[in-house]
């Protein structure tokens, strides 16, 4: 049971992490978060590997200094996966257009050859009312 409750909050510990990162623009701190295999799925339905991602963030194409990160406290482990849940709040910036940002967010940490990283995140807005 220890090691699950360790597991546990190494994944809130890395959830806050890549959103301090992501809020940064940090794309080193990313780099290493991000599995080579990253599935990244914006609220919008548009997709993102690892490469487009970090990309889009070096080039200030995406930008996210006005997000705040509402992180569930349970994390679901199984083996060597777990999965994170929250809401993200906000404004993000694409192209220098504003889009605000109410949505519930998942996120799925892979562990390989000892280290955690983000294998696939996907966001969804919460309806109106």
């Amino acid at each position: 049971m220890t090691d699950m409750l360790t597991d546990a909050a190494t994944i809130r510990d890395l959830e806050w992490q890549r959103f301090h990162a992501m809020r940064d623009g940090d794309v080193s701190a990313l780099d290493a978060l991000f599995s080579e295999s990253l599935f990244y799925m914006h609220s919008n339905a548009s997709t993102d590997t690892k490469q487009s991602l970090l990309a889009k963030l070096a080039s200030a194409e995406l930008r996210c200094p006005d997000a705040l990160h509402h992180p569930d406290e349970h994390v679901i482990l199984n083996g060597d996966t777990a999965i994170a849940t929250g809401r993200v709040t906000g404004t993000v910036y694409v192209n220098g257009n504003a889009i605000g940002l109410r949505n519930r967010a998942l996120a799925v940490w892979s562990r390989h050859s000892g280290r955690w990283q983000l294998l696939a995140y996907q966001s969804t807005p919460i309806p109106a009312g």
